[in-house]
Parts: structure tokens; sequence; C-alpha cells
């Protein structure tokens, strides 16, 4: 196991709006997402910004400086303040999308390529795991517990198939997020590739937003907008590798790594990203996967 990379499961526990700054279509603020999937994501730098944010609140001192690097360039590149920090942080990943059943309870839906680069991933960040990827149909779903023959995912049919291998899953998966094994065997399903990438793009909520003219109780010209978000129980995951420091301080990786894990998970694991903080959206917990 590399122990100066943390991997971070994001739990989602209200609305998330990280936005992509762009309109795009009838959408006047979409989420982030993947250029080549079109799945949604969050952005490296938007996260970093968070967890920054987060720990300035907290405490601030010189080893935050170490580990996200300052603020500005201070007198120019040359400058001895000028220094990278010692965080490496990856985009928060995409593990599964809730989508409403009109059948069932919500479901978790993901996907063979997502389960791919998870694993891939989690290789990369020193915790190889042995699980086989499911092989699923265009019109199937794959889950736990089959319950009847058809399942359906916002207003589309698929048909229900009992997968072993899916349940091996289960036990990894409850480590991202709050949940036990038994709980994500009862709500995950897996999808295809193609299936999931259309899903990815109908099944995310379009919050519409206006502002009213108190004297004539009329919408203002103009305030009329609409905004993706992603739901509740959304689950990211990312990966932060921790390196010595890059300024003058001689803290090492893991002292630092220490140093990050005290600040963002063991007081108040809990971090705001996005957009919408006043009206309490955005605000994900944090879980560390140790080994």
């Amino acid at each position: 196991m590399n122990n100066n990379t943390l991997v971070l499961g994001l739990n989602a526990h209200t609305w998330i709006h990280a936005g992509s700054g762009e309109k795009d279509g009838v959408v006047d603020l979409p989420i982030q997402r993947e250029a080549h999937t079109g799945w949604p994501v969050v952005f490296g730098s938007s996260l970093k910004g968070a967890m920054r944010s987060a720990a300035t609140r907290r405490q601030k001192d010189q080893s935050l400086i170490t580990l996200f690097g300052p603020e500005a360039l201070g007198e120019g590149v040359g400058s001895e303040k000028h220094h990278a920090g010692a965080l490496m942080i990856s985009d928060a990943r995409l593990i599964w999308l809730p989508v409403r059943s009109l059948t069932t309870h919500t479901r978790y839906v993901t996907c063979p390529a997502m389960m791919r680069r998870l694993l891939a991933d989690m290789a990369r960040a020193g915790q190889a795991q042995s699980l086989e990827i499911p092989t699923v149909q265009n019109l199937d779903a794959l889950v736990c517990h089959k319950e009847s023959d058809r399942l359906y995912l916002e207003e589309y049919a698929f048909s229900q198939q009992e997968s072993t291998v899916l349940r091996s899953w289960c036990d990894l998966l409850a480590r991202f997020s709050e949940l036990d094994a038994e709980e994500v065997a009862q709500q995950l399903v897996l999808i295809s590739n193609d299936q999931f990438s259309h899903l990815s793009q109908a099944a995310i909520p379009l919050h519409p937003h206006i502002a009213i003219d108190y004297e004539t109780k009329s919408v203002v010209d103009g305030a009329l907008w609409y905004e993706e978000a992603l739901p509740p129980e959304t689950l990211f995951y990312s990966l932060i590798m921790v390196n010595d420091a890059r300024d003058k301080s001689g803290l090492k990786a893991e002292t630092l790594r220490n140093q990050l894990k005290a600040r963002m998970l063991e007081d108040h694991p809990y971090l705001q990203v996005g957009g919408n903080e006043t009206t309490g959206m955005g605000w994900v917990k944090l879980t560390s996967l140790e080994g």
C-alpha cells in the first residue's frame, strides 16, 4: 500500500451543484461533466478549493500553506514564497448515481466502465482489489436481490437479472459510503455503459429558480433560470497524493498526510463543495479507505 495516498469517499448529504460556468442548451447552470464520458464529476480544482476553504476556517497556520501552497504568487516566480503545495488532488469521480424508480425505492446505479476505472485508480493508490467486473447486456439490469422480472429506472424498463458477481462488490462500495454491505446490496444496480451514459444525462434533476417582484407579484424580467443539481446519496471518490513539503519546512509526506487527516477527517469529516452554500447545498461526508 502507498502510505502517502488517501482514497476518499464523498457521500452527498444534500443536493450538489458544482457548476461548469457555461450554459448548455436549455440548462442555464449545468453541472460539471467529463468531456469524454458526459458523466457528472467535481473537478480537482473545485475540490481542492473547497478543502482549502474548510481547512482555513478550522485552523489557519503555516502547515496550511505547506499542504495547499500559497494563495498568491507573492513577488513572482523567483520569490521564496512561491512553491507548489504538497497535495495532489484528483477529480471526484462518480461511483454511483441515485436514480428514481417507478416501482421500487431509489436505486444506486453504476456501470462496468465505472467499476473498471475505480479498480484502476485504487491500484494506482496502492490498494489493488481482486474483483471481477460483471458482464451486462444492453437492456438488462443486474441486481443482488431479484424481486420481479422488470425494473423501471425513470421511465425506462430493464429486465432484472440476479448476479452473484455484483454482490462481491458490495463490501468494497460500502466502505466508500455510510451504508453496510447488505444495504448496498438492496439498492445497487448495474446497467450497460450505453444505458448509463443516457441516464447520466436524462436522470439529473433540473431546478427552476425565479425572482418575484414584491409589488406586482410577477416574475422579474430575465429572472427565470434552470439549474442542474446532483441528488443526495450520490457517491464519489477521490485520490489525494501527499508529497514531501515543497517549501523550507522540511516536513515529510507521512507527517503531512497525518496533518491532513486531522484537519479534514477526524473532528468534522464534512465538506461543502459547489455553489448555493447559503441554501444548504453542497454538503458531502468524507470517508477514508485505509488499506
